[in-house]
């Protein structure tokens, strides 16, 4: 959101909170004209917020991509308490997840047996909030965005690691890492990054790799600290927007073309970006509920894309602007 404020002042916009609106509304003008944005489903949408409803739930939303020719992990259930459990038939590993819900928030992956499945979806079932079972699949993780029906970058969202020297301990080696100004001091203008922590669950994980955080790792080894690719547990956010397959491009852009997404963060999972996703791989799911547009404008490898910039650059001012300002 300050990403985007910022960018915009830098090209003229002057910004504007509607206090008698819900949240998130705010007035964008220039000129004398402009327009009322939401930050809901995306940081800016055109979109009514009941014409976006099939695209956030991740259910629904399946067969929309597989219509439009994007591969997706095998829907196995849908599932509105544990006890619809006996009657489901899961093959594993598998993952569970919300059916509606962002920020990786309540998703298990690599369940393996009968119990942790059931573990999981009781962790995740709620009144009125509907459980996924999907099949695992094998890869990195990547966030591909789209702003305007147009590609704006991909990332590789890649879990905690420390890389062993054969002198530091894991816990001395997390130290250094958490050293980068980035991680000491987070960006104001909206950066993921976090200190990397060895806290419970990351000790556990650390265990059934057969290490502890005073273990000397040899040199060269990776030492994964979790699972989870999220910046409050000090995930990496690498850039390889250079390396991403061109049709893998096209899908996501086509994608966002056909229904009407001005921004779009596609989920993918690969073990080769550089290859066609239509070969190996899969989209896990497509985002247009809070689109993060930081892991790849603030990434701490590759070259940070100027993104804030591009939503100002593409977004349909003069179509959308008027003088009486109508919230869309």
């Amino acid at each position: 959101m300050r990403l985007l404020i910022a960018a915009g002042h830098r090209l003229g916009f002057a910004f504007t909170v509607i206090r008698d609106h819900p949240l998130n509304i705010l007035r964008v003008t220039r000129n004398g004209a402009g327009f009322v944005f939401r930050m809901w489903p995306g940081l800016i949408t055109f979109r009514k917020r009941h014409d976006s409803d099939a695209l956030i739930n991740k259910a629904a939303q399946k067969p929309l991509l597989v219509h439009a020719g994007l591969p997706v992990p095998r829907l196995q259930a849908v599932l509105s308490s544990v006890e619809e459990l006996r009657s489901a038939k899961v093959d594993f590993p598998c993952v569970v997840k919300p059916c509606i819900g962002r920020y990786s928030r309540g998703v298990v992956t690599h369940v393996r047996t009968p119990a942790t499945l059931r573990q999981a979806v009781m962790r995740v079932a709620r009144p009125a909030r509907d459980v996924l079972i999907e099949e695992h699949v094998d890869g990195a993780h990547y966030r591909v965005l789209c702003v305007g029906g147009r590609f704006a970058g991909c990332v590789e969202r890649r879990p905690p690691r420390v890389v062993g020297d054969g002198v530091q301990t894991i816990a001395a080696l997390v130290e250094q890492r958490n050293r980068a100004p980035e991680r000491q001091d987070p960006d104001p203008l909206g950066s993921l990054l976090h200190p990397i922590a060895i806290d419970a669950a990351s000790a556990g994980f650390l265990r059934q790799q057969g290490y502890t955080p005073d273990r000397v790792p040899a040199a060269g080894v990776t030492v994964r600290l979790s699972r989870r690719i999220i910046g409050s547990v000090g995930a990496d956010f690498i850039d390889v927007s250079g390396r991403i397959h061109r049709e893998t491009v096209r899908l996501c852009e086509a994608f966002a073309s056909r229904h009407s997404l001005f921004m779009a963060g596609f989920d993918l999972i690969t073990p080769r970006i550089d290859t066609s996703v239509r070969r190996v791989g899969a989209f896990n799911e497509v985002n247009v509920q809070e689109v993060d547009i930081s892991c790849i404008e603030r990434c701490n490898m590759g070259r940070q894309l100027p993104v804030s910039r591009y939503i100002w650059e593409r977004v349909p001012f003069a179509r959308v602007a008027t003088p009486a300002y109508p919230p869309y």
